[in-house]
């Protein structure tokens, strides 16, 4: 596991091990990754193989997404669709009374695509997963594939 250089707290974890399938590299990542989840509670990962572009692109449709008013963003609610996929706004969840503790929501907010999309047939660009879900998208040509890899 290397340290962010910028402030040396941001865990980036290489999963190349990992995905070589040897015993050692995935005992090695495993462990790094169970240490990052203890000590700072999330991470960045590396050596996965997604192609840069295909990042960058997702980063711009994720902003734009992201920059919709509410009322877009919340026709893709994750209570719309079944399998736990779709929008998630600030405060919809508390992640800490999973493990049964008080506390305020997460100030927080997401959209997961998960692997029960492919089921779904919503494997492809990035405008076709959002269409799936009822939402218009933003241009984006973008490929993706819902648990392209599943190690």
């Amino acid at each position: 596991m290397t340290q962010n250089k910028a402030n040396g707290f941001v865990p980036v974890i290489d999963i190349a091990p990992y995905l070589a399938g040897t015993p050692e590299g995935k005992r090695r990542v495993a462990a790094q990754l169970d240490r990052a989840c203890r000590e700072v509670g999330f991470y960045v990962i590396v050596g996965h193989g997604v192609d840069p572009s295909l990042v960058e692109e997702l980063e711009t449709v994720s902003r734009e997404f992201f920059d919709l008013p509410l009322s877009e963003k919340m026709k893709v609610h994750i209570g719309k669709v079944p399998g736990a996929v779709g929008y998630s706004a600030v405060g919809d969840v508390a992640l800490a009374s999973t493990r049964g503790q008080a506390t305020p929501p997460d100030l927080n907010e997401t959209f997961q695509i998960a692997k029960v999309d492919v089921a779904r047939g919503t494997e492809g660009t990035v405008q076709q997963v959002l269409s799936a879900y009822g939402h218009p998208g933003r241009g984006s040509n973008a490929a993706v594939s819902a648990g392209a890899r599943s190690s």
